[in-house]
């Protein structure tokens, strides 16, 4: 179902949880728990930010920028626009 905007709803919340999960979920596959490489995304003091690359920027990059960028992570994002 479309607004009145011609925009699905529906598929733009779903787009929103999903940006902001990927990065939860990277962050605990990085974790040492999970045989990850034991970063963490937003650093301590002394020690640099994990880098985080999001290909695309519709809603769901969007959304895992903001939340990659909440955690203190460095992040680039590219997009073919």
């Amino acid at each position: 179902m479309r607004d009145e905007t011609e925009v699905l709803p529906v598929i733009q919340a779903m787009s929103e949880i999903v940006g902001s999960t990927s990065i939860l979920i990277a962050a605990e596959y990085l974790s040492n728990t999970m045989s990850g490489k034991g970063e963490l995304l937003g650093g301590v003091t002394g020690i640099p930010p994990t880098e985080v690359v999001i290909i695309g920027a519709g809603t769901v990059g969007e959304y895992a920028a903001k939340t990659a960028l909440g955690l203190g992570a460095t992040v680039k994002g590219f997009d073919n626009n």
